[in-house]
């Protein structure tokens, strides 16, 4: 008898602790990326100089345009916040942009994402701000 009550109760919580293992982060959704998909347009600037952004999230390719400056590429997804998205930037089109930098989007209302650019430091990893700007969502 003990080992029928046993075998019942081992079997029990075998299910319960198995039956929504399926579940991923990718299944929940609510993410901060999932919940900003749509274009975001806005300015950068550093010393001297300002140009336009153009940024496209949708739930396939992450996309980066800079039309004054006549370059853009796709954006890679490194890690993501509450409140921050953390991209490195691959320049596809028209190279004279500086390449594999990193984006930083930080929600600030509903409609609007600051925008921070780092060089890559020495091991390849976010280093010093280059520039900054807003983005506001456009469509």
């Amino acid at each position: 008898m003990k080992k029928v009550i046993l075998f019942l109760f081992t079997s029990m919580f075998i299910l319960a602790c198995s039956s929504d293992d399926n579940n991923t982060d990718d299944d929940v959704g609510g993410s901060l990326l999932s919940s900003r998909l749509g274009v975001w347009e806005g300015t950068g600037t550093q010393p001297g100089l300002s140009w336009t952004i153009k940024i496209t999230l949708n739930s396939g390719e992450q996309l980066i345009e800079y039309p004054s400056l006549g370059c853009g590429g796709i954006l890679t997804l490194v890690s993501e916040s509450s409140t921050e998205l953390l991209f490195r930037e691959t320049i596809t089109v028209q190279t004279t942009c500086f390449d594999q930098g990193f984006v930083k989007l930080t929600a600030t209302s509903a409609t609007t994402m600051d925008y921070d650019w780092y060089y890559p430091d020495a091991a390849n990893e976010v280093g010093e701000l280059g520039a900054t700007g807003t983005v506001t969502k456009t469509q």
